[in-house]
């Protein structure tokens, strides 16, 4: 089997509209090194099978899975993961796109030079609406050149899209049952390493295409918190990221309960009756109650 310094992985469902610019992306990467391109198609019902199928013809650093049926997204992202054995792996889901033909060879030089370092990223612009917008993220003011897992459980800070890291061929189970894949995955690369930011942008981040980004705020803020009760529960003998990680839990129960307090259902009922607050402390309830009730009579 031949060994790639870089795996890239793009997962795809119903991107027949985007696929396209993806690969081409991809191909377009001028490297010293080789490369490989992951495909892992989720069953998707349009066009974006026939799509592919025309970029395999003569071209072996392509590897294409079809799935007959639907596995979802996270055993989909996990599928197409397990099947990179390059040194290091980047990713580009199908609904978004490269911009930078040097994007592989700026970050895998940095990780051949840097051997402390377990991530690399940078900043994408914001294409909404088919508009590419002034919006990048992150902001540079936000991050800082070099940061840690400490910092990383705080928030997630990293574009998918501009995302490269050292290939560990395992993941931990609590990956696998969480709702989202991203911010598990980038906190699991960090226990090995420092985290390095490129404040250029590399990349395109489509806004409101994508199965998480199109869900609406309360069904997205209570697949965040049950990934972040499980993420909790991993890192529960780290005293600072398991704080941080608590803080979050506390700002998107809170985001939850304005989400979805209503009519008919009061913020006590919805504390005391929910599932989603079950294993809550008391006391992370009451503060959440509290801080509720202030912002509704400001």
């Amino acid at each position: 089997m031949q060994q790639y310094m870089v795996s890239v992985v793009m997962i795809t469902y119903n991107h027949e509209k985007y696929i396209q610019q993806a690969i081409e992306s991809i191909l377009m990467q001028e490297c010293t090194f080789e490369y490989e391109l992951i495909i892992s198609n989720d069953c998707s019902p349009d066009n974006t099978h026939k799509i592919i199928q025309g970029y395999l013809s003569g071209n072996n650093s392509i590897k294409y899975f079809s799935h007959e049926k639907n596995l979802g997204v996270i055993p989909n992202f996990l599928f197409a993961l397990n099947q990179a054995n390059g040194k290091y792996i980047a990713i580009c889901e199908g609904d978004d796109y490269w911009t930078d033909p040097l994007k592989l060879q700026k970050q895998v030089d940095f990780m051949e030079n840097n051997p402390d370092f377990s991530i690399i990223f940078h900043q994408v612009q914001v294409l909404e609406n088919d508009i590419l917008t002034n919006e990048t993220y992150p902001l540079a003011k936000n991050v800082k050149d070099i940061s840690t897992i400490e910092d990383l459980s705080k928030n997630n800070y990293i574009p998918t899209l501009s995302v490269l890291y050292k290939n560990s061929h395992t993941y931990p189970s609590y990956i696998k049952d969480s709702f989202i894949g991203d911010y598990p995955l980038h906190l699991y690369n960090a226990e090995k390493g420092k985290i390095k930011f490129i404040p250029e942008i590399m990349g395109i981040y489509r806004k409101g295409v994508g199965v998480w980004s199109s869900e609406i705020n309360s069904i997205r803020n209570k697949k965040m918190l049950l990934s972040l009760f499980l993420i909790s529960d991993y890192y529960k003998n780290n005293k600072v990221v398991y704080h941080n990680l608590r803080q979050q839990q506390k700002f998107y129960l809170y985001a939850y309960l304005k989400d979805t307090t209503g009519k008919k259902q009061s913020a006590l009922s919805i504390l005391f009756k929910d599932k989603l607050f079950k294993n809550v402390p008391l006391m992370d309830k009451l503060y959440i109650l509290l801080k509720f009730l202030l912002k509704k009579n400001l």
